[in-house]
C-alpha cells in the first residue's frame, strides 16, 4: 500500500495539471471534448497502457490517477465512440463476461 506522502503527491500533481489547464485556457474557452477524457485516453495510449486488455473501470481509474475526470457513461463513450468505432484504434474482447478494450494491431 502506498504511503501518504505518494498519495498527497498524486493528488498536488493532478491539482497542478488542473489548475495549470484552466490558466492557460481561460475558463471560457476551456473545452472539455479536446482537453479532458479523450485526451487522457490518447495519452494512456502513448503510454502503452492499453497493450493489454483493460475494463472501463481500470480505464477510469488509471484516468482518474492522472488527474482525467468524468463519469463511467463519458468515458465508456468516449472509449467506444472516438477510438473504436471512428479511429479503430481499439479492439474491443469479451472476457468473463466483460468487455475489454486493446489496442488493434
Amino acid at each position: 500500500m502506498r504511503n501518504i506522502d505518494e498519495v498527497l503527491d498524486d493528488h498536488e500533481k493532478r491539482l497542478r495539471r488542473i489548475e495549470l489547464t484552466l490558466f492557460e485556457q481561460g475558463r471560457k474557452n476551456f473545452n472539455f471534448k479536446e482537453d479532458g477524457v479523450p485526451k487522457g485516453i490518447q495519452e494512456l495510449i502513448e503510454e502503452g497502457y492499453f497493450n493489454i486488455p483493460r475494463t472501463v473501470k481500470e480505464i477510469i481509474s488509471e484516468l482518474n490517477k492522472k488527474g482525467y475526470f468524468g463519469t463511467k457513461q463519458t468515458i465508456d463513450s468516449a472509449i467506444r465512440r472516438d477510438f473504436f468505432r471512428r479511429r479503430r484504434i481499439f479492439k474491443r474482447i469479451k472476457e468473463d463476461n466483460v468487455w475489454k478494450y486493446v489496442i488493434s494491431k
